[in-house]
């Protein structure tokens, strides 16, 4: 059979032209909320929880499950699943959970696009490849986005709602993550639920987050796919929604993860604002406040979501370093990365957050003697990857 995840990979040809009706409804289900427990070792690479709550919903046994960082081996979090249902693994076409009797749940990629109503930032982003779009809420993202796809291959929606709930965790998950200035952010989860061309039912859950800072409006959405025959299907979409709104995060793990991003920012800040000082101009500087990343829910949930987010942080990066006419430069020996005016072809840099620019090739400060009374490194040119 196809599955909905398949269907839904060709819906990104957009069709807003075509209108449907719908009826909202809340989700009005009552979901089991777990206790929080001390759950984590001192020991990253063996913590397990100390405390392994278990409950009989349906007749099934329900346990909590922990996600692992294959880069660290530290737990990022624990999920409540049915004892039956498993992670499918790397590699498997989109597949995340896979429970007995053909119930499987599919991980939605991640679209993100980004707006601003400044013309002349709208040329400049639409020029450089960005995927321009105005913002859409969840129910326009159903309409223009789903519906015209699923509807074409003989999939009817019985019913959308909003799972306010879910927005909440996104929320305060978020809340949690270091981030570098302020933005106004907004999450939105939304439920929709289709009848398949062979009589089983599918759940969408769409996942909807926008970050507005300094005039310039980053989203996206992803979400999660529930496949399974009718007998299966309520009680299937009961436990994947109690399991994402019951997901408990490592606070060890979202620390770390803070800290690294806190000094990556603070090192960008020093270096910025010495350079500023030196060259005696006045730069108002813009950084995208958003840090997606949602390592600490587990990295087998969210990596596609976190992934696609620092994406979008360095878009915005890479947009700002062009408007200005900067680029980023790093000095091999210490690893530390400058922004440098461009215009030259050779950086050299003191160690003290000052640099000197040329373009002579044969220029090289140590033998000059209005400045050599300090020692000089060349700079190499920084690979900040693909957009």
């Amino acid at each position: 059979m196809k599955h909905l995840l398949t269907l839904l990979s060709v819906l990104f040809l957009f069709s807003s032209c075509m209108n449907f009706s719908s009826e909202e409804e809340p989700y009005a289900e009552e979901f089991q909320s777990y206790e929080d427990t001390e759950m984590y070792a001192d020991t990253p690479s063996e913590a397990t929880p100390t405390n392994s709550k278990r409950m009989a919903q349906n007749n099934t046994q329900i346990v909590y499950k922990n996600t692992i960082d294959p880069k660290t081996n530290m737990v990022t979090g624990r999920v409540p699943l049915p004892q039956s249902w498993n992670f499918a693994g790397p590699n498997n076409e989109g597949l995340f959970l896979e429970g007995p009797n053909g119930i499987k749940v599919y991980q939605m990629k991640y679209q993100s696009f980004m707006y601003t109503q400044d013309p002349y930032y709208q040329q400049i982003y639409a020029q450089s490849g960005a995927n321009l779009r105005p913002n859409l809420d969840s129910q326009q993202i159903l309409q223009q986005d789903i519906i015209p796809s699923t509807t074409k291959q003989g999939y009817s929606l019985v019913r959308n709602y909003p799972i306010p709930q879910l927005a909440k965790k996104d929320e305060q998950y978020f809340a949690q993550l270091y981030q570098v200035g302020p933005s106004q952010k907004s999450f939105e989860v939304l439920g929709a639920e289709f009848n398949a061309p062979d009589g089983s039912g599918s759940l969408l859950i769409l996942q909807k987050m926008s970050s507005f800072s300094q005039g310039l409006l980053m989203w996206g959405y992803s979400g999660y796919i529930l496949d399974a025959p009718k007998a299966e299907f309520e009680m299937a979409k009961n436990h994947l929604v109690n399991a994402l709104l019951n997901v408990q995060h490592n606070p060890q793990y979202i620390a770390q993860y803070n800290q690294r991003e806190r000094q990556k920012s603070n090192a960008s800040w020093t270096a910025h604002n010495n350079r500023m000082a030196a060259n005696q101009r006045s730069f108002d500087a813009t950084q995208k406040a958003y840090r997606e990343s949602t390592n600490a829910v587990n990295d087998a949930m969210m990596s596609t979501w976190r992934s696609q987010n620092e994406s979008s942080d360095r878009m915005q990066s890479q947009f700002v370093d062009g408007i200005w006419e900067q680029k980023n430069m790093t000095d091999p020996n210490s690893g530390n990365t400058y922004k440098v005016q461009e215009g030259y072809n050779q950086y050299w840099s003191n160690g003290n957050n000052e640099y000197i620019g040329s373009n002579d090739a044969y220029y090289n400060p140590n033998t000059d003697n209005s400045v050599n009374n300090q020692n000089w490194q060349q700079l190499d040119a920084t690979d900040d990857g693909g957009w």
